[in-house]
């Protein structure tokens, strides 16, 4: 797994702050994209409260959509919209 390019200081929640119970969360799921995901670095470090409530409450899951069209904004900053479609099939922005 590379360096997220999403979150630099890798000690703390993205979301919170709270620097207990780290979990890396990636931003793409499901098979392949999550090996995608090491590979570009869209993965983040929160908290396993936080990553509970993203994966298993309704306002967890938008909240997981935003972050998704985050991470592709990113990408696209130094890839093209045609790569990520390529790679990860839907467009989120």
């Amino acid at each position: 797994m590379k360096n997220s390019i999403i979150q630099e200081d890798k000690t703390k929640c993205f979301i919170t702050g709270s620097q207990s119970n780290l979990e890396c969360h990636h931003l793409m799921n499901g098979n392949p994209y999550r090996k995608y995901a090491d590979q570009d670095g869209l993965f983040i470090f929160i908290n396993h409260h936080v990553h509970m409530y993203l994966h298993n409450t309704a306002e967890g899951r938008q909240k997981m959509y935003e972050l998704k069209a985050m991470a592709q904004k990113k990408y696209e900053e130094t890839h093209t919209h045609e790569q990520w479609m390529n790679r990860y099939r839907r467009n989120y922005v």
